[in-house]
Parts: structure tokens; sequence; C-alpha cells
């Protein structure tokens, strides 16, 4: 997970590269903590609840409690609470003691944010109902577009399932949408609601781990929460060793998951469909996200470029994003920012994200291995004002920038290298397969100290995108290469990488199954070093083919 500098660049100072392997050792130390809390913490009592309970029986199997809030309050930390299937509208809090929450085996547990909603009146050629007096905080700051106000009204409807979208005035409401007229209590509804389920989400949040370190979450679904945003996420796990596992978080009005503290490990669960973000993770220490579909966030239209994104995570350490689907997010899909370190981010598939599939800012000390990013509104992997980042073994199809390093006001890009990759395609208004830049206009490529070899560019003459690369090299102008040979000129970079004009892509074995290696016979790579070879199961220093070492799958 944490990197070591390949031999194709100088190494640190001895001071330096101590500290990092400290650091690093600490780190894995965390990872060993969450699971072996997660395989040694016992479970001496189990609680049942059941939507057919009642808070009054013994909330055993035979005779559950109704509300998982009961359960909780009588539950003492190591115990068990079993949810049996069905739907729970609640709010739960756990403080200060380990619990685990889990679904029952083969059954569904689905704690639900919204209710029917009734008595509706046709008016005017829209329909309201008299009575709603559910008042959400609303979510101000500088996520909120000024063209878009209504995302910070976490207000939801569902007609038979479908959202209905906010419109925040009696003159805008057309089908599909609904206004709350909070001064006479009324709902209005643009769409006729005869014969139809109405609901609205009256609750802001599902679950609150405070101080609960220990705690896990399990087969459980959660959706359609009016999250405010200073409850932040309709999940919130603030608390250390704690394990979310085949969770659903969707459709709630702010994030799905928010996570601080240490050792948390997220696997085999999905965040779809939410109001603001997916994943939202601050102030972590050791973190692992696996197996996990993250997609269709920012479905309120928050801006992407302050903060929406489909997982982000701030002022981090020991971030490890592997195996997972991060796509069709209205922002960047896997984003890092604000002093994340020692990251590492393998195997995943990001695809038609609003900006990048990987976004690296602010960040060091990062991995990147073995993705694919394919058709991504800004960039497949975009390095902004980091430093000690290594992009090696991916595939990048169909970006607006398939890699784009960018140094900025705020810190010093420094010691990129990227190795083993395929760059493909490009799209439209894209000035380059490879971008290197610095919005100061100060700094070249060469005082970054990027560098790269043994990549593979694909640029067919159907391409919209016509160069290679666009090379800073400030105080001189900007360097264009519309070839493999005029980009080596150029930059100096790129002397065993190879190119081609093919009509299909040669570099490719089945991209409808998600495999993207390359061809049998495709050349070698550069060597991977110990720090990534133990990501991607081969011993260090093994050349493998240029491109992902295995396929990504579709979640």
């Amino acid at each position: 997970m944490f990197r070591q500098f390949p031999r194709l660049v100088p190494r640190r100072t001895l001071a330096n590269a101590v500290a990092a392997l400290v650091g690093a050792l600490a780190l894995l130390a965390g990872l060993l903590a969450v699971e072996t809390a997660d395989i040694t913490a016992a479970a001496p009592r189990t609680i049942y609840v059941s939507p057919t309970g009642s808070d009054s029986a013994a909330g055993t199997l035979t005779a559950p409690y109704r509300t998982i809030n009961r359960a909780v309050s009588v539950a003492a930390s190591g115990d068990t609470v079993v949810l049996r299937g069905g739907v729970y509208r609640e709010t739960v809090y756990v403080y200060g003691k380990a619990i685990r929450l889990q679904g029952a085996t083969g059954e569904r547990a689905v704690l639900e944010g919204a209710g029917p909603v009734g008595g509706f009146t046709a008016s005017g050629g829209d329909w309201y109902a008299r009575g709603w007096t559910k008042e959400f905080q609303t979510n101000t700051g500088p996520m909120v577009l000024a063209g878009n106000p209504a995302a910070g009204h976490p207000d939801q409807v569902f007609l038979n399932g479908t959202p209905q979208r906010q419109v925040l005035s009696r003159g805008e409401v057309v089908p599909g949408t609904f206004f709350h007229d909070k001064p006479a209590d009324r709902l209005w509804l643009g769409a006729d609601p005869t014969g139809k389920l109405v609901e609205a989400s009256d609750l802001s949040y599902a679950i609150y781990l405070n101080k609960a370190h220990g705690s896990r979450l399990t087969n459980l679904t959660v959706r359609r929460y009016g999250t405010e945003g200073r409850h932040m996420a309709a999940i919130r796990a603030y608390s250390d060793n704690i394990v979310v596992d085949g969770v659903k978080s969707e459709l709630n009005a702010y994030s799905g998951l928010s996570a601080i503290g240490e050792r948390i490990v997220v696997r085999d669960s999905t965040f779809k469909d939410n109001g603001y973000i997916g994943l939202h993770g601050h102030r972590i220490t050791t973190l692992v996200v696996e197996r996990v579909s993250i997609f269709g966030n920012n479905k309120a239209g928050f801006d992407p470029h302050h903060s929406a994104a489909g997982m982000k995570v701030t002022n981090s350490q020991g971030i490890t994003v592997r195996d997972s689907d991060v796509s069709r997010n209205d922002g960047p899909g896997i984003w890092t920012d604000l002093s994340v370190k020692y990251v590492s981010l393998v195997r995943n598939l990001t695809e038609y994200n609003g900006r990048s599939g990987i976004e690296i800012e602010l960040s060091s000390s990062v991995n990147a291995v073995g993705n694919v990013a394919v058709g991504n509104g800004e960039a497949g992997i975009w390095v902004l004002e980091s430093q000690d980042v290594q992009v090696f073994h991916n595939a990048l199809y169909g970006n607006r920038r398939e890699i784009w390093v960018e140094e900025g006001p705020r810190a010093e890009v420094q010691n990129v290298w990227i190795r083993n990759n395929i760059f493909g395609l490009g799209r439209d208004r894209s000035p380059a397969l490879f971008n290197v830049d610095d919005w100061t206009h100060e700094r070249s490529a060469d005082d970054m100290n990027v560098t790269s070899d043994y990549n593979a560019f694909w640029l067919p003459d159907s391409s919209p995108t016509r160069n290679v690369s666009r090379w800073a090299r400030y105080p001189q102008s900007l360097g264009y290469a519309s070839t493999l040979q005029a980009h080596q000129q150029v930059t100096g970079q790129d002397a065993h990488s190879v190119w081609s004009t093919a009509p299909t892509n040669p570099y490719v074995r089945d991209a409808a199954t998600g495999d993207y290696r390359t061809p049998l016979g495709t050349q070698l790579g550069a060597p991977v070093e110990a720090a990534m070879a133990w990501q991607v199961g081969v011993p260090s220093g093994t050349r493998l083919p240029i491109g992902p070492v295995a396929p990504v799958v579709d979640r």
C-alpha cells in the first residue's frame, strides 16, 4: 500500500526513507488491527428485532423487539442486534459501546427515511396535500451553486418510488416536480397522485455511531433520508475500528456514508444516487474500501468543483481503495484532497464520471495501480498539486485527458512517475492524451520531476484528439506533440514506449467484459517495485506486460 521509489528515478535521502518506512509500518499495523478486531470481537448476546415485534417483548428470536432503538438501548458492548427482514422507520444512535447491527441471514432489513403522504386535492392542474409540516434545515455554503439553490433543500418526494425534482415556487411546478409551501404547510405535486403511492422524506439520518468503537454494520439498506448538511450523511461512522459490510445506502439527500476515525473498513457495499457524495471520509487513519460500488451520486446537483463526488477523502492517511466500481457520478469518481497521504488505488473501474475518474489533489505518497478509467469528463487520472505519485499499469481511454499532471499556486508538484500505462483515443475538446501543465506558468515538467516510460499510446485517425502530449516547459511556451517520436523529442520521455494509429485498439483484450489487459505478447513494462508488487500479487522486480494486470469488475 505504501510506495517505494522505483530504480528509474533518484532515491530520497536515507532519513526521509526511514521516516516513510516507519509511517508505512504504523499504518500497516493499523490495518491488521482492523482485521483482528473484526475476528475477535465476541457477541455474548444476540438481540432480535422485527417489524412485527413489540418493544415490551424479550428481544429474543421468538419474541423480538419492534424497534432498533429499543434493542440498542438494552445492548451492551459486544452484543449483536439482528434485524429481521422488513422496513424500519427510525433514526438510530449508538453511543459509547460496540454493537453489531446486522440484517438476518437471507433477509433484508431496510431503514427507511420516507413515509406515505395522502389526502391530495386537485388545484389549477396540480395537486396538494395539507398539513405537511416537516421542515429540514437548508444546506448552505459554497457547495450549493447559485444556479441550483434547490440542491440545498433536503426535502425529497417519491411517486411510486420514482424521485420527483424539487422546485422552490408554486409557479415552477410541472409534472415530475414537487414544491413544499412551508408557510401554508402544503406539499404540491405536478403529477396526478391518484391511485399512486406518494412518499416524502421526514427523517434526516439513519445511523450515527458516536464513540461506538468496534461496532459493525452488516447486510442493511438505508434509503431516502432527507439528510441535512449538519448531519453530513445518512450513516455516520464517527468511531474507531468500524466495519461496514454488505450495506446499501441510496437516494439520501446528502451523503450515503461519512466516516471519521481510525481503522475503518468498508467492503461489499453500495452507495448509489445520493444527493451529494456517495462515500465521505475525513480525518481518518487507515481506511480500506474494497469491492464497493459508488455510482450516480450528486443527484441533487451540488457544485462538483467544490466537493461533490462519488467518493471524497480529506485530511487523512493510509487510504486504500481497491477492486471497486466508482462510476457515473456528477463530479470526480475517487477524490483525495487536502493533505491525504499514503494512498493506494488498485484495480478500480472509474467510468463516465462528470469530472475525473481519479483525482489526486494536495496529496502525497500515492500509488495508482491497475485502474481503468473510461469516458470521464475531465481526466482519467488527474494529479493536482501533489507529490510522490506513482501511476503504473493503468488503462485510460476516451477521457478528456487520459492523464493530467498540474501544478498550481497552493502546493508544488514533485516526483510523478508514469510507467506501464495505456493511453488511448481521447475525446472532443481534448488538448492531448498526456498533459503536464502549471497554471501559474512558472514551472516546467522537468522542475516537477515528471517522468514517463514504458507506456503505450493509441491515437487512431478517427480520434477527436490530435496530440499525444501537451507539455509544460515554462518559462518557454507549451510543447505539443502529435506523434510518439515528436513527444520523445519535445519531452525527453517515453524512450521505451510504443504507439499505434490502428483503427481498432491493439492494446486491449476484451473491453466489453472489463478485461483491459493487453493481448499476450505485448511488450513488458518497467519492473514493479516492492510497494506495488504485493498489491498486484507478484514478486518485487517482476516485469509485467504494460497495461492492467487483471480484469476490473463492473459491480
